[in-house]
């Protein structure tokens, strides 16, 4: 696997506007755009371009279901809660990229 790291919310989204990835983790609480609105521009973005949905995995500390409900509602396929174990994360992956095929790049 190569990972590439965002250090917030709107460098994801610039990120995921100009590269093709296999699948997205995004952390509800990021700095200076959180995951949920990060989310919602991916998505805005994809639908624009008639792209294939990324995978996200939404990662947070809050295990709750509110938490949950707003991840899934903004377009995630999978929810995380931290601390997570590697196993728990692997399995996120594994899940998600056996059933995805791969999206087309968004930006230009």
């Amino acid at each position: 696997m190569t990972v590439e790291v965002a250090s917030n919310g709107a460098e994801a989204v610039g990120m995921c506007l100009e590269t093709v990835f296999d699948i997205v983790l995004l952390d509800i609480d990021m700095p200076v755009l959180d995951g949920i609105a990060a989310l919602h521009q991916i998505r805005a973005a994809e639908a624009a371009a008639h792209a294939t949905p990324t995978p996200v995995v939404m990662v947070s500390g809050r295990d709750d279901n509110a938490a949950q409900s707003e991840a899934f509602a903004a377009g995630a396929q999978a929810f995380l809660v931290k601390p997570a174990t590697a196993a728990a994360l692997r399995e996120r992956v594994e899940t998600l990229l056996r059933s995805a095929s791969h999206p087309a790049a968004l930006g230009g």
